[in-house]
């Protein structure tokens, strides 16, 4: 914000603010695809069926419990890779001072 004119310091806080949204609205769509396309709802889905009705063996139970939690930990992980990313875009930018110094000696 404080490298934006003072005059165009409204319209630099709500380009800031769609950019903040749209990145929550893709991560969430991202990490939603992900644990859907490794079978985490499916599992998720069944056990919750199995509560109501008992029908499935111990180790069935197991293994769908394992393939939720499996599916979480990558949706997870992707979710940190893309974190991890911002914040190297972020660091690679640079300090905003130095930029501003360079721009009052030009």
């Amino acid at each position: 914000m404080g490298a934006a004119p003072r005059s165009q310091q409204g319209a630099a806080s709500g380009l800031l603010a769609t950019g903040r949204v749209i990145g929550q609205s893709l991560s969430v769509a991202l990490a939603g695809a992900v644990f859907v396309g490794l079978g985490g709802s499916a599992a998720g889905n069944i056990l919750a069926l199995q509560q109501q009705h008992q029908t499935l063996s111990a180790e069935q139970v197991s293994s769908l419990q394992s393939a939720f939690v499996s599916s979480l930990h990558s949706a997870l992980l992707v979710c940190a890779a893309f974190a991890a990313l911002g914040i190297l875009t972020s660091l690679v930018r640079g300090n905003e001072s130095d930029v501003s110094i360079r721009k009052k000696t030009i």
